[in-house]
């Protein structure tokens, strides 16, 4: 389900947005807050396991619970900044000349 929602932005931020990939601004408004809310929980999850106790004092049960959050970590980092390169170069790799 999505909500109607009503924006009112700087030209500056229009201008940026009508410059990304997508047919339509609610697509490319809703793409970047989807990127944002990703970095965002990737940041909370972060604070979450620095705040963790330090390995010579976890039980197992603590032990298990910050192997959960690195993976998660590491797994919704990879997704949020992987994507298609815009290089020449990487285009290019595996082709023969």
């Amino acid at each position: 389900m999505k909500a109607k929602v009503s924006l009112t932005l700087d030209d500056s931020l229009v201008d940026f947005v009508d410059r990304q990939p997508g047919a339509t601004r609610s697509q490319k408004v809703e793409a970047a807050l989807r990127r944002y809310r990703d970095a965002w929980r990737d940041i909370q999850l972060r604070e979450q396991l620095a705040a963790t106790e330090s390995p010579e004092e976890e039980d197992a049960e603590t032990v298990a619970w910050r192997g959960v959050m690195q993976e998660a970590m590491w797994r919704e980092s990879v997704a949020a900044t992987s994507g298609p390169s815009r290089s020449r170069r990487s285009r290019s790799r595996g082709r023969r000349s």
